[in-house]
């Protein structure tokens, strides 16, 4: 006798499985992006006890901000100026570097390299920094061969990210959205600013 109940959830496991598969293949294909954990105050996703510290509950990320002096503010108006020291526990960022395939016609591969970050750690200050990054510091990619369409855009230009940082140490990829100067193949450049070398 056949019991049917259980070959139905043997039939609903494997496709759990199936799907959970495919979900991770497809999150590894788009992981061409330098990861940078979350920083700084981040309201609606972190527990707190006291006014002071935050810890993220995504990344579990310690974010304290203890205020050091503070001006009030201007006769009728809301905004003051606080000079604060800031810590973040997450003191590291992964960059991604491409290598070549070991074997004659393989696929390339990707490494990941932990580099020290700037934005981790404590930091004093109060003030707003907006720069320009090269895309490379975040993934390195192999050079193009010569037969690639694109061999004079990649090797003629090069790629820039514009990141603002906050005084609590979170960094924000300022990308445009309603114009992208590369379109092509690469989607790790799409959406980034890029000037001519040389």
């Amino acid at each position: 006798m056949v019991n049917r109940g259980s070959r139905s959830t043997r039939t609903h496991g494997g496709l759990a499985l199936m799907v959970l598969l495919i979900a991770s293949i497809g999150t590894s294909a788009l992981g061409q992006t330098a990861a940078r954990p979350d920083r700084g105050f981040t309201p609606s996703g972190s527990y707190s006890v006291t006014d002071i510290e935050s810890v993220s509950l995504t990344n579990g990320n310690l974010h304290l901000s203890i205020p050091l002096a503070a001006l009030p503010p201007v006769s009728g108006g809301r905004l003051g100026l606080a000079l604060r020291a800031s810590y973040n526990s997450k003191l590291w960022d992964i960059a991604k570097k491409e290598h070549g395939a070991n074997v004659l016609g393989g696929p390339n591969f990707v490494e990941d390299l932990p580099q020290l970050s700037l934005d981790g750690g404590w930091r004093i200050g109060a003030g707003y920094t907006v720069a320009f990054h090269d895309a490379r510091e975040d993934f390195d990619a192999q050079p193009p061969s010569i037969e690639d369409v694109e061999y004079c855009r990649l090797t003629g230009n090069f790629f820039l990210k514009l990141v603002l940082t906050t005084p609590d140490g979170a960094t924000h990829e300022l990308r445009p959205l309603d114009y992208a100067p590369y379109q092509m193949t690469r989607e790790y450049l799409w959406g980034l600013l890029h000037a001519v070398s040389g």
